[in-house]
């Protein structure tokens, strides 16, 4: 008897996974530069990072960036993360993580339902249906509760 597991079907374990372990870093990250200083803890958060990926890459045998076939502003991204970092690493010590990762949480909702809707950045175009306004005005509602509004 052989058993056919969906590839797919551990995805949404997996985001989830995702969810918890970016709270534990957002706590890290604003904790190290609380000890150090920001732009410190911006250098060694991102040494750190590239200190596994390039091991990383030459394990999966990666082969590397490939200009001509990418756009260039997907090439951004590195700087839209540390910007992210520097931003998490201040308002979480302020807000708390919880809201901090609420009112992220709420504009990545925000901004992936404007990705979807028009298919931005060669992704598959998801039109934007009533189910999916409802859901992010109870997201909204949710995340003003925590805020305190």
């Amino acid at each position: 008897m052989s058993v056919s597991l969906d590839p797919e079907a551990p995805m949404p374990i997996l985001a989830n996974a995702v969810g918890a372990a970016i709270c534990l870093m957002l706590v890290a990250n604003a904790t190290l530069q609380q000890a150090l200083d920001p732009v410190t803890a911006l250098v060694v958060i991102h040494a750190l990072g590239l200190g596994l990926v390039i091991p990383l890459a030459a394990l999966v045998q990666s082969p590397g960036p490939q200009p001509g076939r990418i756009s260039w502003p997907l090439f951004t991204s590195g700087l839209v993360g540390v910007a992210l970092v520097w931003i998490n690493n201040r308002t979480v010590p302020v807000l708390g993580v919880g809201v901090a990762l609420g009112l992220g949480v709420l504009g990545q909702i925000v901004a992936s339902a404007v990705v979807d809707h028009f298919g931005l950045f060669g992704l598959e175009q998801r039109r934007f249906r009533l189910t999916k306004g409802l859901g992010l005005a109870v997201a909204s509602v949710g995340v003003l509760l925590m805020v305190g509004v």
